[in-house]
């Protein structure tokens, strides 16, 4: 037995060395190696995945995070792995389900309630959306995008006050983004203050840089 544990240990070390420097392919070729020797251990499929997922290879790490979640259903960390991966790919229903199966984990991360948030303000939930970025919020996760995620959320439950501070905050620290411009023209528009809101539509058109329709951001 302790032959056979010596086939595939050196191998292994030699995976997890390549991790850590970086070179996810030749992991993956010790890895083969070292299961080919032996190693049967449920990691194996995390490991893959982890390397697939450093490779940007997004669709193979799902595939081996299934296989594993399929054994070891209960594993939040995976769950939340497999959720970024699908957060990745832009498939925010799949994503959402493991973040939120994550929860159920003993080590729940703050920017989990930030990548709920998230996802819920693209599936249009918007309520969910500005509850759960204020979650985050309040354990103290900071990324500038809960200001424009949440400050869209509120923009559509017509919360244009707090909408308005979320997005002047953002705007702030990051000035490039039209959709923006254009929610905080629309506020101030719906407020008769149509001086600055054509300033910020303009504003809009120049970052697009094209006669964009502004009309299409009305949202009754």
């Amino acid at each position: 037995m302790e032959e056979k544990n010596e086939i595939w240990r050196e191998p292994l070390y030699k995976a997890f060395e390549s991790f850590e420097e970086k070179k996810y392919e030749d992991s993956l070729i010790f890895l083969d190696e070292a299961v080919e020797s032996g190693w049967d251990s449920n990691e194996r499929h995390t490991f893959r995945a982890n390397c697939y997922f450093e490779l940007d290879d997004f669709e193979k790490a799902i595939e081996y995070f299934t296989v594993y979640l399929n054994i070891v259903n209960d594993d939040g960390p995976m769950h939340w792995n497999r959720g970024l991966s699908y957060f990745n790919l832009r498939d925010f229903e799949a994503s959402l389900m493991d973040f939120e199966a994550s929860l159920l984990g003993t080590q729940v991360t703050d920017n989990t309630y930030y990548y709920i948030g998230v996802c819920k303000s693209y599936l249009q939930d918007n309520e969910g959306a500005v509850s759960n970025l204020n979650k985050a919020e309040e354990l103290g996760y900071y990324n500038i995008m809960i200001f424009r995620f949440r400050g869209v959320s509120n923009f559509m439950l017509h919360n244009y006050e707090e909408a308005k501070v979320d997005l002047l905050k953002f705007i702030l620290l990051d000035d490039s983004d039209d959709t923006t411009y254009f929610l905080l023209g629309g506020i101030e528009e719906r407020k008769g203050n149509y001086e600055e809101a054509l300033n910020h539509f303009s504003h809009a058109i120049f970052i697009n840089g094209e006669e964009t329709n502004y009309y299409i951001m009305r949202m009754e």
